[in-house]
Parts: structure tokens; sequence; C-alpha cells
């Protein structure tokens, strides 16, 4: 069966959209910069001897932007519903329909036989959400 690639989308640090990708990559620019401050206290895992246990000897990383705000009522779903919302889930919905826009689509318009394909390469906020379970 032929398949087609119509439509991409992605979302890096540093980079919003793949146009905002491809000009990081093309400048040679990186997007690793101090861990936001929203996130998590980093001096407190923060340890310049490699060696060190339950520490980190990197000081910087490549952090998504804005992961917090969701157009969840738009999409129809339910305000309690986007609070459980695993963050990657939200932006795995944002990220396909970048890719539907980026094919010259709307959702609403495309055919039954689609499908959207993603990576995803980690898994904090399941690990989080089992940890305060078993707390």
């Amino acid at each position: 069966m032929p398949i087609a690639i119509v439509g991409m989308a992605c979302r890096f640090a540093g980079a919003e959209d793949l146009h905002a990708y491809w000009d990081l990559t093309v400048a040679g620019r990186h997007a690793f910069g101090p861990v936001p401050a929203d996130r998590w206290d980093a001096a407190a895992f923060f340890d310049s001897n490699k060696r060190s246990n339950d520490k980190s000897y990197a000081p910087t990383g490549a952090f998504l932007s804005d992961v917090r705000s969701f157009p969840g009522l738009a999409l129809g779903i339910p305000p309690r519903r986007i609070e459980v919302m695993d963050p990657q889930q939200r932006l795995a919905i944002e990220t396909g329909l970048q890719a539907i826009h980026d094919a010259g689509r709307r959702p609403e318009d495309m055919p039954r036989r689609t499908g959207v394909y993603m990576g995803v390469t980690a898994n904090e906020f399941r690990m989080l959400i089992g940890s305060r379970i078993l707390a």
C-alpha cells in the first residue's frame, strides 16, 4: 500500500515548529540553557562531581518553552481533564494538529484512513503521578 508523507510538525527546545528548527540547525545554534525556575530547583540536583549519586553534573538542558498552555477547550477537552493530562499528550495533540495544518488540511476534512506517527522519548509525568499514588 502506498504511503505519502504530506505534513510534518515538530517541537524542540528553541524551535516551536519545523521552520524554527530548520533555522536553528542551519545557523548551527543549540538551545541549551539553565533549568527554568518553574521546572525544578536545579541547585538541589546539581553537583560538579560526575561521580555523585542522585545528582546531575550538567547545569544546563534543552527545555521546551510554554508546555503548560493548551487550547483544550477549543478542542472539546474539559478543563479538569486538561489538569491531569500528561504534558506529552498535550504536545502530541498540538503537534499532530500542526502536521495536519502543514499538509494544508483541516482536521474535520481529513480522510478516515489517516495516521499520525510520532516519537516520544520520556515518561517523567507517568513516574511523577505513579509516585504520588504510591506515597
